[in-house]
């Protein structure tokens, strides 16, 4: 059912105080318009009450309802003795004259009843109607069987409503449930969430659950400590926290685990942390083993919630489908579905139609192994029926890093060392060598451009790495090791090095996208990767394994080319099953866009200043590197410039610490004094972050130039991240630790990992480049904005000249749908004046 009709401007501002930042967005507007449409129908708002259309300027939009919607549209029409278009003009009308956020909320939802009881202990939790339609979004896709896929911005209230969504599921259902998140910080939010809860309602019983790389290992730590590498590191406050048990600090109240990763690094932010994780390969009685199993200790029958990370989501996962794969029923159902898409292959090269009838055969397969699946055990978790994502955008990159093997390469001299310790004999010249052979990879890995090596690149100076894994491969397997001994330690020592040694091996000899080096957070201590090319399987079993679920995050949908919100990518990148995908209209904080005063692009002639070179511009290496020196030198000036006006501290994302290193050196010429952070590759986005933060509070205007992990995760502020150092935040209003973000060059190819590359090279069909690049780029803007009340004193400078370039036409209205709910502005030179 389509309608169309032309709407006074002074109605829709009285029901959307963001009304001037919807309006740069034709999509959003009518995304908005058409569920409060929705809303007023449900309510059964009365379109009488409204008669008259208000002066004013006008706004003409065109909607299309699907059922039951159009029914109960035509149903009102009909009562009302209206047209379809007047009656849903009045209807509007009648919702200006009595907003939603000035009506009593509705008691029958969960959500407004917890609010409301939260409201009588604390004057400071207010009703929020985008966190009802978060919580009303969840509970949609949970009634309905479905997977949500659900987008709430920073200040929507997402915890609360997951967690009030989750509480309800277990009281219907009495069966667990997970909450999955990336990192212990929200782990402890949802920890403090729960406690809050508790306070005004009964709860299920709440478990925190973490991976096993999510530990350290005690003798490894020590040993580490110890070692000349690691004296460096050696701090009375390290040995206090492991002489008083690894108790995670105050900060992390609610997550009473020992051993924890996440606490050492609040001790020390910038440790090499994957010289510590607890391994596959350790001794029994190592205290971060017994932190890790004494998490599955007390399992109970009744319905509880389960919070864990998604690094342990996915071994749990692993460990299913091994339990799995000596399950009949289960085999036989993977069995047929390998013969359907064995035929869905041919028929697809063939241009077969039946290719449709595969697809259908497939999905109606992949929901009965599913079903399968529900019934096997065998997993580090309890069997549950229903489970929520947050991060997930995520999830995928998540995964893939939890289910690969990985080896520290500096690990190797110290187990080398306690192998002789314990009376294994090695050849000096053996040792000797293996010592060189790993120096020798630090050393070059100061050659890389970003973080990670792919192994399947032609590029010389990855040739010359395989090289040396070669030869540390061979000079390790050349030492006599047993496999029985009664020495535990020389057996553990043993065990260690030959899995060192079938790791580098498959690394240097396969040269396929499953290998990969990376040399963060700390340059000196590379590790070794070696994983899954594509874990799409492992995610579609989980989603149809359980009843229903939902996967949450800020950066869910793109616009497409008719301005309408869409999360194709996401279901793509999650595997989540086309027949149970939910998608809902994204759900914002009316606040998000009021503090940014202007996005600022470069017009024409600074664009082509600015304007990175490519390999597509198919110069020679001479010329490319003549033309990337010429682009950041004016970048350089364009950041000195940008560093003067902005009114608080500034967040420039990079993609490559070669090009930090340039500009930064230029930085330091041209404004002397100049408070820096500079990604290094030695330091990690933990450690740069106290940093800026000391600078800051300090009274300097520090900038900050950042990379890898800062385009997504990143927090940074007055609030949280500054009382977590300081003991104190400030007020929003003396808000201005970062004022300022810059994005000089839009983030292509700073997605490594061995599933992306994989899906690059294997389904070229999809522009995978470009919408990553796109996600990260609308991550990248989210960096700036992270709580309410901000002065508007907020500057974005997107400064990457390819956007005005022509050539650029294709990539161009991606970012440019991204870019449009911010007041944007034409930088002309370096004047600062604008270009309407």
């Amino acid at each position: 059912m389509v309608i169309t009709f032309t709407i006074s401007e002074l109605w829709l501002r009285a029901i959307f105080p963001h009304f001037d930042s919807l309006h740069r967005d034709e999509g959003a507007l009518r995304r908005a318009i058409k569920e409060t449409i929705k809303q007023a129908l449900r309510s059964g708002r009365d379109a009488t009450t409204c008669q008259a259309d208000d002066d004013g300027p006008r706004i003409r939009i065109h909607l299309s309802f699907p059922e039951p919607e159009a029914g109960m549209l035509r149903a009102g029409a009909a009562k009302a003795g209206l047209g379809h278009n007047q009656f849903v003009k009045q209807l509007i009308g009648a919702m200006a004259l009595h907003p939603p956020d000035a009506l009593a909320p509705d008691m029958n939802l969960s959500i407004n009843q917890l609010v409301r009881d939260l409201a009588q202990q604390s004057p400071t939790v207010k009703d929020r109607p985008e966190q009802v339609r978060m919580f009303s979004n969840l509970q949609d896709a949970m009634q309905r069987s479905m997977i949500g896929i659900i987008e709430g911005s920073t200040g929507v209230g997402k915890s609360r409503a997951i967690m009030c969504s989750a509480v309800d599921w277990v009281h219907e259902r009495e069966t667990h449930v997970v909450i999955a998140a990336p990192t212990i910080a929200l782990v402890r939010q949802y920890a403090a969430e729960w406690a809050t809860q508790a306070t005004v309602r009964d709860m299920p019983q709440l478990r925190l659950v973490f991976g096993k790389r999510e530990f350290v290992s005690q003798l490894d730590l020590t040993d580490f400590l110890d070692s000349p590498g690691g004296k460096v590191w050696d701090s009375a406050a390290i040995r206090e926290w492991m002489a008083g048990g690894a108790m995670p600090d105050q900060a992390d109240k609610g997550v009473e685990v020992r051993w924890l990763c996440h606490s050492l690094e609040r001790i020390v932010p910038g440790f090499p942390m994957d010289e510590v994780r607890l391994t596959d390969i350790v001794m029994e009685g190592d205290s971060g083993l017994q932190a890790y199993k004494a998490q599955f200790l007390d399992n109970s029958d009744c319905g509880e919630i389960f919070v864990c990370t998604h690094a342990m989501l996915a071994q749990h996962m692993r460990m299913r489908m091994i339990a799995a794969g000596r399950d009949d029923d289960f085999k036989a159902i993977a069995k047929e579905i390998s013969a359907v898409f064995n035929g869905y292959t041919k028929a697809k090269a063939a241009g077969d139609a039946k290719k449709a009838e595969h697809v259908e055969q497939l999905q109606a397969l992949y929901a009965m192994q599913g079903d399968a699946f529900k019934d096997v055990e065998g997993g580090l978790l309890p069997l549950f029926n229903a489970l929520f994502v947050d991060e997930a955008h995520v999830l995928e990159e998540q995964f893939s890093n939890a289910l690969t093997e990985y080896l520290s390469l500096q690990s190797i001299n110290r187990t080398l060392e306690a192998y002789r310790a314990a009376g294994g004999r090695v050849a000096k010249a053996t040792v000797d060598d293996i010592h060189k052979c790993i120096a020798a990879l630090g050393q070059q890995g100061h050659a890389v451009q970003g973080d990670v090596i792919n192994l399947a690149s032609s590029a010389p100076v990855t040739q010359a790495l395989k090289t040396t894994l070669t030869q540390l491969a061979a000079e390790i397997s050349a030492i006599a090791l047993p496999k029985n001994t009664e020495n535990m330690e020389k057996r553990l020592a043993a065990a260690r090095l030959r899995r060192a040694a079938v790791l580098l091996r498959l690394a240097s000899s396969h040269g396929d996208a499953r290998s990969y080096l990376r040399f963060s957070p700390v340059r000196a201590y590379p590790q070794l990767y070696i994983g899954r090319s594509n874990v799409s399987n492992v995610l579609s079993l989980m989603w149809n394994a359980v009843d229903a679920g939902a996967a949450i995050s800020a950066t869910m949908y793109l616009n497409t080319g008719n301005g309408e919100a869409s999360a194709f990518y996401q279901k793509l990148l999650l595997s989540i099953p086309p027949a149970r995908a939910a998608e809902y209209p994204p759900v914002e904080a009316p606040w998000l866009h009021e503090s940014i005063r202007t996005l600022w692009i470069p017009e024409a002639e600074l664009a082509k200043a600015l304007r990175p070179p490519t390999r597509a511009d198919k110069l020679n290496e001479a010329q490319l590197a003549a033309a990337e020196e010429a682009w950041l030198r004016a970048l350089a000036d364009t950041l000195a410039y940008i560093h003067a006006r902005s009114e608080g501290g500034v967040l420039v994302l990079m993609t490559a610490y070669a090009h930090i290193k340039f500009v930064s050196a230029l930085l330091r010429d041209a404004v002397p004094g100049i408070a820096l952070v500079a990604a290094d590759g030695d330091t990690n986005v933990t450690k740069q972050k106290v940093q800026f933060l000391e600078l800051m509070r300090n009274g300097q205007k520090a900038m900050w130039l950042a990379v890898g992990a800062a385009w997504t995760g990143l927090d940074v502020g007055g609030h949280e991240p500054w009382s977590n150092h300081f003991g104190e935040s400030l007020r929003p209003e003396d808000d201005n630790v970062l004022t300022t973000l810059v994005i000089p060059r839009l983030p292509f190819g700073t997605n490594n990992t061995i599933t992306h590359i994989w899906r690059k090279n294997n389904k070229p069909s999809t522009p995978w480049e470009l919408f990553e690049a796109a996600f990260r780029f609308k991550q990248g803007l989210g960096r700036l904005i992270r709580r309410v009340g901000l002065p508007k004193n907020r500057d974005i400078y997107v400064l990457d000249g390819r956007l005005a370039d022509p050539v650029f036409d294709r990539a161009t209205p991606l970012f440019e749908k991204i870019m449009v709910r911010y007041p944007v502005q034409r930088l002309r030179a370096l004047t600062g004046e604008a270009d309407h």
